[in-house]
């Protein structure tokens, strides 16, 4: 049995693709940090910092004609002290076969 802090680690991860698969911006706004400096990187995408430019990013994605599609495989949570992290194989569907080249602004 994992540790609790993988199983909290794993836990974030199925809802953040959850999330993710749904196109729901309500629950992705449940698994990004409200206190803590966060960042993404979308594919084909510059780094995004700081939670609302994350947000409006999401919000862009589901919201697009036809936004990407995501599976997940063999999720694994990397622990080192107090410090986590989910690794996972992802696999990306995109209409046309290219995902979003910019970020929104706002």
């Amino acid at each position: 049995m994992p540790p609790p802090l993988e199983d909290a680690v794993l836990a974030a991860n199925r809802a953040f693709y959850a999330a993710f698969k749904k196109r729901d911006s309500n629950a992705m706004e449940q698994v990004w940090a409200l206190d803590h400096a966060v960042s993404c990187i979308h594919p084909g995408w510059s780094p995004l910092v700081g939670r609302q430019t994350i947000m409006a990013s999401w919000r862009a994605i589901f919201g697009a004609a036809d936004p990407p599609q995501v599976d997940v495989s063999d999720p694994r949570a990397v622990t080192l002290g107090g410090a986590a992290a989910a690794t996972n194989e992802g696999h990306l569907a995109v209409a046309g076969g290219r995902a979003p080249t910019a970020a929104p602004r706002g």
